[in-house]
């Protein structure tokens, strides 16, 4: 019985040391691997127009720009950036951001990997301002 009980011991410490392992490998993976981008609509419009949006995948955005458009759909109000393309940039609101104006300039940070494409533009969601 003693001899199971301190393999068993061993097995768990053993465990719990590649966790902790692990841990400090995905840390030191996610630290390394951050990435913030600065950037207008209009070059998130050209990249999704050239089929190009992937380059932000794994970026956070910061964009700012002035406010062309409001809306209030599904819940969380929605808003379009002003662009000089035919693709627009629009941004879905975390449920408790200020709300901009139509002319406002606005800075917003949002992951890009959670865009989601749309018709003609893309739809950046759970943006925040910083």
């Amino acid at each position: 019985m003693g001899r199971k009980l301190t393999l068993g011991i061993l097995a768990l410490g053993a465990l719990v040391l590649v966790g902790v392992v692990f841990y400090f490998l995905g840390d030191s993976h996610a630290t390394r691997s951050m990435n913030v981008q600065r950037l207008v609509p209009d070059q998130l419009s050209v990249a999704l127009r050239a089929d190009r949006f992937g380059d932000y995948r794994h970026s956070t955005l910061l964009v700012s720009g002035q406010v062309a458009s409001v809306a209030k759909g599904d819940g969380a109000p929605r808003f379009t950036f002003l662009s000089s393309t035919d693709y627009s940039v629009s941004c879905r609101l975390a449920t408790d951001a200020t709300v901009p104006k139509v002319g406002d300039r606005v800075t917003i940070a949002a992951e890009g990997g959670t865009a989601q494409r749309e018709p003609h533009g893309v739809l950046l969601v759970g943006c925040m301002t910083p």
